[in-house]
């Protein structure tokens, strides 16, 4: 379909952003918001993000609603109920975030590992479906910033003099939020201190990468049929050298296999109106 006006919607569990193409693929509209995850999130504040993130956008001619927690038929049907009630004419796809993170490549690679708020595994089955490892909860995703952001409060709860200097930096960005969002927020300042040579953040980083690379190389050797592993990388935790060194190095020996990272060619909304254009007539 080259005419008409495709609506990606990418659902993080922290950032939710909405992108409008036209036919030939020109933006139309793009805003973002909070996390939309109906898991994490009250469904009246995720419909008022909704509302907010979607205000002045032109109703598209098909969607794909890419979100944390959509892997729950449950939850498809709320979400697709209020997108049906805001679009009555588009075609929607309903897709887990994940779904988004995988298209953001071309060719997609043998598995994608997402680290954001949450982590997920995911590759395409024999047959084309999705299937993924992890994403079992906040808080409890190895290499996830949830997980990164707790180790470093729990090591500056218990001794405060054992973050070198970065007491006020963590306190800057935590507030009073000791969970939530807030927990996850402090992952930067992890990362940046191990990117700085700190010893034990270099540690705290590790510990989380190898975790997340024993779930990925289980997670091949379940669903992937070939020894050498492709492999792409989306999420926040990304952006983060310190930790994509790491977690390239835990993955590789534990693999035992060649491993190829490949770049994405997508971003996440960009992929997800992908989605959408793939689901109109």
């Amino acid at each position: 379909m080259t005419t008409g006006a495709f609506l990606g919607i990418d659902g993080g569990g922290s950032t939710t952003v909405a992108r409008l193409e036209d036919g030939p693929g020109a933006e139309v509209f793009e805003r973002a918001t909070g996390s939309t995850n109906p898991h994490t999130t009250p469904f009246p504040q995720v419909q008022a993000r909704f509302d907010e993130l979607l205000a002045g956008c032109p109703p598209p001619d098909a969607a794909a609603i890419c979100l944390a927690g959509m892997s729950r038929a449950a939850t498809r049907d709320r979400v697709g109920s209020w997108f049906r009630d805001r679009f009555p004419t588009a075609v929607l796809r309903l897709e887990p975030d994940y779904a988004a993170a995988l298209r953001c490549f071309d060719p997609e690679p043998a598995i994608c590992v997402i680290a954001g708020t949450g982590s997920v595994v995911c590759s395409r089955a024999a047959g084309g479906a999705l299937v993924m490892s992890g994403g079992t909860g906040y808080g409890s995703d190895p290499g996830s910033a949830s997980r990164l952001g707790r180790a470093l409060v729990d090591r500056y709860a218990d001794d405060p003099g054992a973050v070198d200097d970065l007491g006020p930096a963590i306190d800057a960005v935590l507030g009073t939020h000791r969970e939530g969002e807030g927990v996850a927020a402090a992952a930067p300042v992890l990362c940046g201190a191990a990117a700085a040579g700190h010893e034990w953040a270099l540690t705290l980083v590790a510990d989380e990468m190898d975790e997340l690379a024993a779930l990925a190389v289980t997670h091949s050797e379940r669903h992937c049929r070939d020894a050498d592993l492709t492999v792409g990388l989306v999420g926040g935790v990304w952006s983060s050298a310190a930790t994509r060194a790491t977690f390239a190095r835990s993955l590789r020996a534990r693999h035992g296999a060649p491993v190829t990272f490949v770049p994405a060619v997508h971003t996440p909304q960009r992929a997800a109106v992908l989605l959408a254009r793939e689901a109109a007539p």
